[in-house]
């Protein structure tokens, strides 16, 4: 549905057409510049749902990046704008970056687009844990010769464990 939403019907629509007969103000189609991005994965979420591993949702955002003259209103004390587009907190959202980039031609927008950070497909190494500290596959049998009990009784020591019956 919305790959057919994307496409105008009757062919293609020449450069920023689309803006001039949508019938938005002459003031709000002012040629904007937008940045064309894909989402990151949010920091509590463990796999891949909203990015570009998941063709199913939408992962490709555009964003304006030029902001118009901004100034606070005397009566309420809100913000203001001339530019319906910059009221607008909410960014686009697309399939695909070709998508977007169609979108952006139609409305008469240059724009700017940001290539995503791929991750490794290989496992990352395994992190030590507080079990590996003991473990004598890291560094080998460890030294014990500086305990006191060790020290001592260096003749004990060394007939200890040898198997020589009690003599």
């Amino acid at each position: 549905m919305a790959q057919r939403l994307a496409v105008a019907p009757g062919g293609p629509v020449e450069h920023g057409a689309a803006g001039r007969v949508s019938g938005v103000r002459k003031v709000d189609l002012a040629p904007h510049k937008v940045l064309i991005f894909s989402n990151a994965r949010s920091p509590e979420q463990q796999g891949r749902q909203r990015t570009g591993f998941n063709k199913s949702m939408p992962h490709w955002s555009m964003e304006l990046l030029d902001y118009s003259e901004k100034w606070v209103n005397p009566l309420i004390g809100w913000t203001s704008t001339a530019d319906s587009m910059q009221q607008a907190a909410v960014a686009l959202q697309f399939y695909s970056a070709d998508e977007a980039i169609a979108f952006a031609n139609r409305q008469g927008w240059s724009y700017e687009v940001e290539q995503p950070n791929e991750p490794r497909q290989g496992r990352s190494r395994r992190w030590a844990t507080y079990g590996d500290n003991f473990s004598v596959k890291r560094h080998g049998l460890p030294d014990l010769s500086h305990l006191p009990s060790n020290a001592a009784s260096g003749r004990a020591a060394e007939g200890h464990g040898q198997g020589d019956g009690g003599k």
